[in-house]
């Protein structure tokens, strides 16, 4: 996702281009929010994992390369410091139409930064962005959501959230922020969320750039499954595995964070 800033940089209008961001601050409650993931779940996770066999699957992963990872995975990898690390950032929590929304905002430390929202792919997470935080804050305001049914913006309060009314609830979430207008990018089925708000809140939009590739076949609900379809998109995204440290520990933060949370009924209707 790095090489994504610059993509992001250049296709958005210079700060400025458009005026500074207008800011209309509306009085719906949102609160600060901490992951704290129960020690049951977590442990409940360790349980899966160490019963799960890996073994090469659809999305095309090594067998080899996904056993190792997948080792590390249930021996190597320690939650609790992910956890630790994802809450250096400031999380918030509010409510649109009855759905919890949860997401990440970092101001600038220029007054004068316009506002950018980053909608992540599904299935997928809030941390595919978390590289980038720094980086994009040094222009923009930044505000990454959890998609509602993925991650922490679950569960889903009702049928058809489709990607029509997650649009509409995000250019809400805006509103509740201050931000009147701003940018927003989108990455994979993301990116079809970024392409509604463009066309149904073309008013509020001041630039918007789309990373998209076409989704593929959704995990099932095995470990390895789930694990071989965020290694194999990471490295389409990256046109190579995901072999670094780095790499490897946000790819796992992302997937053990998707496990923790996923429900059964939190599968939004992409349209």
């Amino acid at each position: 996702m790095r090489n994504a800033v610059q993509l992001v940089l250049q296709a958005l209008p210079e700060r400025g281009a458009a005026g500074e961001a207008e800011r209309v601050f509306c009085c719906e409650e949102i609160e600060p929010y901490l992951i704290d993931v129960p020690r049951a779940d977590v442990d409940a996770l360790a349980s899966r994992l160490a019963r799960a066999g890996a073994r090469e699957t659809p999305h095309g992963m090594p067998a080899g390369y996904l056993e190792e990872l997948a080792e590390f995975w249930a021996c190597g990898f320690d939650w609790r410091k992910a956890e630790a690390r994802l809450n250096d950032h400031p999380h918030y929590l509010t409510r649109v139409e009855g759905q919890a929304l949860h997401f990440v905002h970092v101001r600038s430390g220029d007054r004068g930064a316009l506002p950018l929202l980053l909608v992540h792919d599904r299935p997928g997470t809030f941390v595919q962005y978390l590289d980038v935080l720094d980086a994009l804050s040094r222009d923009f305001d930044v505000v990454v959501p959890s998609v509602p049914g993925s991650g922490l913006s679950v569960p889903l309060s009702g049928p058809w959230w489709t990607t029509a009314k997650i649009a509409k609830a995000f250019d809400e979430l805006m509103c509740r922020l201050g931000y009147r207008r701003y940018h927003v990018e989108g990455a994979g089925t993301g990116a079809l969320i970024a392409m509604e708000l463009d066309r149904r809140a073309a008013e509020h939009v001041l630039g918007a750039h789309f990373d998209w590739m076409p989704p593929a076949p959704p995990p099932g609900d095995s470990p390895a499954e789930l694990l071989a379809w965020f290694a194999a998109r990471s490295a389409r995204w990256a046109g190579r595995l995901p072999t670094e440290a780095d790499e490897r520990e946000q790819l796992l933060t992302g997937v053990s964070l998707h496990a923790l949370t996923a429900r059964p009924s939190a599968r939004p209707a992409f349209n």
